[in-house]
């Protein structure tokens, strides 16, 4: 065992292996675990091929239930690799893990089924598949998703009925998706793993928090609930306290309830040692971003319109405002969430916003909230100024709790992340003039600062929300948008011709960003009276992503279906109606986590439908949402365009108009029905 392990240390699996078979000819029975080792390594390498001829070679008897588990985790580990040196940016776990599904149902059809955290690891894997441009077409992000449903249930019905505390946080965890959290689905896992008197760990906890963060003001007060009964029987420090805190900040963040968001972030300081490595920081750069975002919805209970001015004493020296009461009208509408009728779409009038030397000013963080826009730029101010100055401390001012306070170092590992940098921008844009967030906005993304200040990097939404910031000015502050869309249109110029060329514009994320930075631009020109300038981006927009592109599937790359448990033929085809391009759309997945003991028999009369259907799935039959729609417009988009030619009885501009619209709402129709009356393809190993 001693040489087993000195091989492995050494990188020679070769040698290991020759260690192995020396032992069995010589007469002795291989230690379990020095075969199990010779396969860890094969599985960390996701070296599958390597893998099944060495137990192919050794093994006698079926393989344990540890190996089976390695087997399937080598099958995982393969689909993390890049299958082309150009996809190595993926990231890990970007590719579908079709041959760890197919190696799933194999142990299952041949009676030895896989333990429990086996199909965990499967799943978790299809949780963390991304769409790409080198997606399989139909084994996207939104697929994966509901794949790993359809295994989840699957997996009760043939291998185990009950699943543990760490496979129900996993699920808990992905009802609290982004675009549309379920936490009605949460708190039914929730109680059932209660039920089958489950003990809940703290990432059961966190998960279903979480999910109620994220599914608004009317759940944050379950999640605050839960968030004490965890207290109860958990410690909240470290690393968990950390992800208890950023989960009731989602909450916090959609509420706009900053007086809890503030306590949560004193007391993460609070348990912040200055020690502590940045793994085990309580504040990081999540909770920053989210207590920014909580600064950016929080609205200040403070209205000009609802003050009234009072005689009083002369302003004293030092520069303040004149004593202004404020009635009681104001007092009852601070903890109302109702804009003021003067406030266009939440951002701060001019009039309410300080001069830039008052904004630089020290806050006091009191007890209160902020009461005024200002106020709140000021205390976001100060909170960067402080992430900043703590990366810039040395070691030895670390621990020392003598420099510049008793916070000090506390905020040192926050990472200057892109979010970050979003975050904070966002209350700028929520609270700011157009003048002050243009002037953060370029004093962040200077690129002459000197090295000793921290880079800051910009992606691809700090030029989404800057450009959708300046369709908000008007007036007097019009003139100062359109100089800084036109500065920050260039950039992402630059963006989107790199996303066209390495082929994201056909992904369904980068597609909507895209969407957004043009329909943005437009509304700027039209704001600025260049009603000419916003036709010339539209006829842009429509050549570049044309409506045809609409019906036209990505090249479905070719998958060989010989003896390899990853390969899988999948085809779908619709007929057409005359004079219309050929649609071949491949948005609904095979059913994979399905076998002949799971599906009905395919029946043999012609007259019926030919594909079997999988009897326990949890996601719709009519499959997953399609992620690969390439850009487009709708009438909404060019609404403003539109009215905008009606009033100057602009008839031939007002008609291509028109044919634009209906020209994509074809397109995407006639994909949709594409989509919805194809059968979902089997899998070629199904028996």
């Amino acid at each position: 065992m001693a040489l087993v392990r000195f091989c492995i240390s050494e990188r020679d699996t070769a040698a290991s292996e020759k260690v192995v078979d020396l032992m069995q000819r010589a007469g002795f029975d291989a230690p379990e675990e020095s075969i199990d080792a010779v396969l860890t390594e094969y599985a960390h390498r996701g070296d599958t091929e390597r893998f099944e001829s060495f137990m192919t070679q050794i093994l006698s008897a079926p393989p344990t239930e540890n190996q089976r588990d390695l087997h399937v985790r080598a099958h995982i580990a393969r689909s993390s690799l890049p299958a082309t040196p150009s996809q190595s940016s993926l990231g890990a776990s970007a590719r579908f893990p079709t041959s760890a599904l197919a190696l799933l149902h194999r142990y299952e059809a041949s009676g030895h089924h896989a333990p429990m955290k086996s199909y965990t690891r499967v799943i978790s894997a299809l949780f963390n598949v991304q769409t790409s441009p080198s997606s399989t077409s139909g084994l996207g992000r939104a697929a994966a998703h509901g794949q790993a449903w359809d295994l989840f249930a699957h997996m009760r019905y043939v291998a185990h009925p009950t699943p543990d505390a760490h496979l129900y946080a996993l699920m808990i965890r992905a009802c609290g998706s982004f675009t549309r959290p379920e936490p009605e689905r949460a708190l039914d896992l929730w109680t059932e793993m209660q039920e089958n008197r489950i003990e809940p760990t703290k990432g059961a906890y966190e998960a279903i928090i979480r999910v109620c963060g994220r599914a608004g003001k009317e759940w944050l007060a379950e999640g605050l609930r839960l968030a004490r009964e965890m207290g109860d029987r958990y410690s909240i420090d470290g690393i968990s306290g950390r992800r208890l805190w950023c989960a009731l900040l989602e909450g916090c963040k959609r509420a706009g309830d900053l007086n809890k968001a503030r306590w949560i972030l004193a007391e993460a300081v609070r348990g912040s040692g200055e020690d502590g490595g940045a793994e085990n920081a309580a504040v990081n750069a999540e909770m920053m971003m989210h207590v920014f975002h909580t600064y950016s919805t929080y609205k200040p209970p403070f209205r000009r319109e609802t003050t009234r001015l009072v005689d009083g004493p002369a302003p004293s020296s030092n520069g303040t405002a004149a004593t202004a009461e404020v009635t009681q009208a104001s007092v009852e509408m601070s903890g109302s969430s109702n804009p003021s009728p003067n406030t266009h779409d939440g951002h701060a009038q001019s009039g309410d916003v300080l001069t830039e030397v008052q904004m630089k000013t020290m806050p006091t963080f009191s007890r209160l909230p902020p009461q005024t826009p200002s106020d709140v730029i000021a205390e976001t101010r100060a909170l960067f100024d402080r992430i900043t100055r703590d990366r810039q401390l040395s070691p030895e001012e670390l621990r020392s709790s003598s420099v510049d306070g008793p916070l000090s170092g506390r905020f040192a590992h926050v990472e200057l992340t892109s979010p970050l940098l979003n975050a904070y921008l966002s209350v700028f844009y929520r609270h700011a003039s157009i003048e002050s967030c243009r002037e953060a906005f370029n004093s962040l993304l200077d690129r002459n600062r000197s090295s000793t200040e921290p880079t800051l990097q910009a992606d691809n939404h700090t030029y989404i929300n800057a450009l959708e910031r300046c369709t908000f000015a008007h007036g007097e502050d019009q003139r100062v948008a359109t100089r800084w869309a036109e500065d920050v249109w260039e950039h992402w110029q630059a963006i989107e011709a790199e996303g066209v060329r390495s082929g994201k514009a056909t992904v369904g994320t980068f597609a909507r960003l895209i969407e957004r930075a043009h329909s943005a631009m437009r509304r700027v020109l039209l704001g600025s009276g260049d009603i000419d300038g916003a036709l010339a981006l539209l006829r842009t927009f429509v050549s570049r992503y044309p409506p045809s592109a609409l019906a036209q599937s990505p090249a479905l790359s070719q998958m060989s279906s010989q003896h390899d448990p990853s390969s899988l033929e999948i085809t779908s085809s619709t007929p057409t109606p005359p004079k219309s391009p050929t649609i071949q759309l491949f948005a609904k997945p095979p059913i994979l986590s399905t076998r002949t003991v799971l599906t009905n028999p395919v029946p043999s009369a012609s007259s019926l439908p030919t594909t079997a259907r999988p009897l326990v799935r949890l996601t719709s039959s009519i499959g997953p949402r399609d992620d690969r729609v390439p850009p487009l417009i709708g009438f909404a988009d060019v609404e403003l365009l539109h009215t905008r030619l009606a009033e100057r009885g602009r008839t031939k501009e007002l008609g291509y108009l028109k044919w634009v619209c209906k020209s994509y709402e074809s397109a995407i129709r006639k994909r949709r029905d594409a989509v919805l009356k194809a059968a979902p393809a089997l899998s070629a190993d199904v028996d």
